[in-house]
């Protein structure tokens, strides 16, 4: 099951929730044979339940693979109240063909609707829009559509060459991050993962101003300043001349 399963409306009412779900998993299971399968299920339930408070009362819930990773960005985006901001390193044939980043799309399109303004930076590829501009125009076409996407939900979208990270100083990204309503410290949240071979090395849903919350929204801020907004489709490849420069 997802971690982001519970994350209903922010910490509190999630806590609630589970602290009232605890104790009843517990009461069943003591009414069923000791040794049944489901009373051991509803141990271990219980056991879940009460970790997963804990983990939430810290402020961060570990995710183990890129499912959950992509849970837990749906999760934020549909709960954000006032901003999203992203740091978008996943592969543009995801974002392109996956039903999931279609939902991610989707929930942006209804928070854009309800006054949530929404910024992603995107980090671009030197190496292969350099082969694009060599002749195999492929990379640069998916980053075209990739940012057609994007822009007709209304995202405000932002372009930086990987090249560039080095010079800011960044943590290290493979995937990038998310946050939402950054400058309110009761509400702001966030997401993140460090990915090797599909697998999540790293990675976490977060909530409050806590430490790794801060040094997202400060990294975000830096990498925003550096990147090049990209307004509307028919400026995209005066755009891409500019990156770098």
């Amino acid at each position: 099951m997802a971690c982001t399963t519970f994350i209903v409306d922010r910490v509190m009412d999630v806590q609630e929730k589970l602290l009232l779900e605890v104790p009843a998993l517990g009461a069943l299971s003591q009414q069923l044979e000791g040794n049944s399968p489901a009373a051991r299920f509803l141990r271990r339930a219980s056991v879940n339940y009460s970790q997963l408070v804990r983990a939430i009362s810290n402020g961060r819930v570990a995710i183990s693979d890129e499912g959950e990773l992509a849970d837990g960005i749906v999760d934020l985006v549909e709960s954000a109240r006032q901003s999203i901001d992203a740091v978008d390193r996943f592969s543009l044939l995801t974002w392109i063909s996956s039903p999931k980043f279609q939902t991610i799309l989707n929930a942006h399109r209804s928070a854009i609707a309800r006054g949530v303004r929404a910024n992603r930076v995107r980090i671009v590829s030197a190496s292969d829009l350099q082969d694009s501009h060599d002749g195999n125009n492929g990379y640069r076409r998916d980053l075209a559509r990739y940012c057609q996407l994007q822009l007709a939900v209304g995202v405000q979208l932002y372009l930086i060459l990987d090249v560039q990270l080095n010079d800011l100083q960044l943590s290290e990204l493979e995937r990038g991050w998310m946050l939402i309503d950054q400058r309110h410290d009761r509400d702001v949240a966030g997401t993140y993962g460090i990915l090797r071979d599909g697998v999540v090395r790293e990675g976490a849903i977060l909530f409050g101003s806590g430490g790794e919350t801060v040094r997202l929204i400060d990294e975000y801020r830096r990498l925003l300043s550096a990147a090049v907004p990209l307004r509307a489709m028919d400026e995209f490849s005066e755009t891409i001349k500019t990156l770098g420069e």
